[in-house]
């Protein structure tokens, strides 16, 4: 769960932003975090993307999808009148886009789907949601995405010609909202945005063929302090996984340059580990994410953490190379 990283903007404050949980998709996982700023939506640099306007456009971001390895950022715009809020999910504090049962994009020319079939959402609080809906009316909804981000790029696009709607299975990488003046209103990043700006090419691993290495591990609770040590002997074990997981997995075909982020579960007590998952991974082989996933629980040490929360959930790249 990740905090809000700026209050909202006055006036029509938008209220606080408190970190809000997403909801786990049924094939992977992701969290989200909420930005409330009111900034020039053109100043985003890369975390913005290649804009899709048109059919041609659209076509031609589907066939580069089909290239192995290549991840490139797209967005398209839902204009105002093609979208609407849906309702307010108390539960897990989440104002849902209406996207049943896709959203229809560049007026008309393609049926945007997520990919993971996960919600389309901004988690935000009651005060924020009614804020949001009054803006909708003369906002445009902004959808950043990836096509074939695990490597199933060729299955991302089902093109039927520029007459025809096409159905277009992003994955999803950020949210917003963008006023009539091009003012950013509010922004909502999904993990799969955090591991492309974090390129494993812009991690040196020395040496050369398959290798490997492990991040410093992070958490978002303010009272656990993570520390390098801790992933100190799964760094002494990285040949074993590298033989044991990258290369059966890149002998199936899986990619040369990827990161698996990996999500330790402890116990807020003692601090021994409870579970390791895969929240994210762009290698492109399941079983080969899931291996790294149990040789860093089996390599992870933490000493006992002495926190009132049960359970405390860590955050660890692993990033691998065969280059």
């Amino acid at each position: 769960m990740y905090a809000c990283s700026a209050p909202a903007p006055a006036p029509r404050s938008l209220g606080p932003c408190g970190g809000r949980r997403v909801a786990r998709a049924a094939v992977i996982a992701l969290l989200v975090s909420v930005i409330c700023v009111d900034a020039p939506a053109a100043a985003q640099g890369p975390r913005g993307g290649r804009p899709l306007g048109d059919y041609a456009s659209l076509r031609e971001a589907c066939e580069a999808a089909s290239e192995v390895g290549r991840r490139e950022l797209y967005q398209v715009s839902v204009a105002t009148g093609d979208w609407r809020f849906g309702t307010y999910d108390e539960g897990r504090e989440a104002l849902l886009v209406d996207a049943r049962p896709s959203l229809r994009v560049l007026s008309g020319v393609a049926a945007f789907l997520p990919s993971g079939l996960e919600e389309i959402e901004f988690p935000v609080d009651v005060a924020a949601a009614s804020a949001l809906r009054e803006r909708a009316a003369a906002s445009t909804l902004r959808v950043g995405f990836f096509l074939g981000f695990d490597g199933a790029g060729a299955q991302a696009c089902l093109m039927r010609g520029a007459a025809s709607q096409n159905l277009l299975r992003g994955d999803l990488a950020y949210v917003e909202l963008v006023d009539a003046e091009g003012a950013l209103v509010v922004r909502a990043e999904y993990d799969r945005l955090r591991a492309w700006l974090d390129d494993p090419g812009r991690v040196v691993v020395a040496g050369e063929g398959p290798r490997a290495d492990i991040g410093d591990p992070s958490s978002r609770d303010a009272s656990v302090h993570p520390e390098g040590a801790w992933v100190a002997r799964a760094r002494a074990q990285l040949a074993g996984l590298v033989e044991r997981c990258y290369v059966p997995a890149l002998s199936r075909g899986a990619s040369s340059r990827a990161s698996v982020i990996v999500r330790l579960t402890l116990n807020g007590e003692t601090g021994a580990v409870r579970d390791a998952e895969v929240e994210l991974s762009t290698l492109g082989d399941t079983e080969g994410a899931r291996c790294v996933a149990s040789e860093l629980r089996a390599g992870f040490a933490a000493p006992a953490l002495h926190v009132r929360a049960p359970r405390v959930h860590l955050r660890v790249v692993v990033t691998l190379l065969n280059e």
